[in-house]
């Protein structure tokens, strides 16, 4: 079992969603995006509007609410997992139980834990959001993002997921003066088990500043 060594907590972001996005106010005062708005917005979303107009909006928006209620439960009890608290499946969630096992053999090669669930932000690169994890895996400190999926998904197909994990990077650098110098997606599938990609952060943060700027300009925040 990894050892619990959980940085101090931060101060309170307090979290703003709108149609527009989700923004985060920083104990500052100051209004930035999430680090998922930025790059949801950086993002082709061609394919989706394709898939959209395919299977119905009432369809998609059952199918789009459903994958976010399974991320947000398998996120809660690989949580609770780590913490040793109970899991929270109910009797007839045994895709969802299953994915969350998948998770389980990644989760026993954690040797610390530093944070959990943390919302954080950074000032230099003027973002928000919520880290997963920082957690020691193979001698390294690394983020450890969780996401989720109904089928197998190639490193070709989420360059998003990188530049979000490497703005948490540049989240955890700045509040905790801790570097990570490795990103990592671990991906539960239904089908397919778990699929572990790793990227340099220095590989990616440059391109999540890129997104973050055009946000900028473009959206004024």
């Amino acid at each position: 079992m990894s050892e619990l060594k959980l940085f101090e907590e931060l101060p309170e972001l307090e979290r703003i969603d709108s149609p527009d996005g989700r923004t985060y106010r920083t104990p500052s005062g100051a209004i930035y995006p999430s680090a998922s708005t930025v790059v949801g917005y950086a993002s082709d979303h061609s394919y989706i509007d394709e898939w959209r107009q395919n299977v119905g909006e009432s369809v998609a928006d059952d199918i789009t609410d459903r994958a976010a209620r399974r991320g947000t439960l398998i996120h809660e009890n690989i949580e609770n997992f780590i913490l040793g608290k109970p899991q929270t499946f109910n009797m007839f969630q045994h895709e969802e139980r299953q994915m969350f096992r998948n998770v389980l053999s990644f989760v026993s090669e954690l040797e610390e834990v530093y944070c959990l669930e943390t919302k954080m932000w950074s000032d230099s690169l003027k973002v928000a959001g919520t880290v997963d994890m920082i957690g020691m895996h193979r001698g390294e400190k690394k983020v450890i993002d969780w996401k989720t999926s109904r089928r197998y998904k190639t490193r070709e197909e989420i360059p998003g997921y990188f530049m979000q994990a490497a703005a948490y990077a540049g989240m955890v650098f700045e509040r905790y003066n801790t570097i990570c110098k490795t990103l990592c997606i671990v991906i539960t599938t239904q089908d397919d088990g778990v699929l572990v990609y790793e990227e340099k952060t220095m590989d990616w943060l440059p391109k999540f500043a890129q997104a973050r700027e055009k946000y900028r300009l473009e959206k004024g925040i």
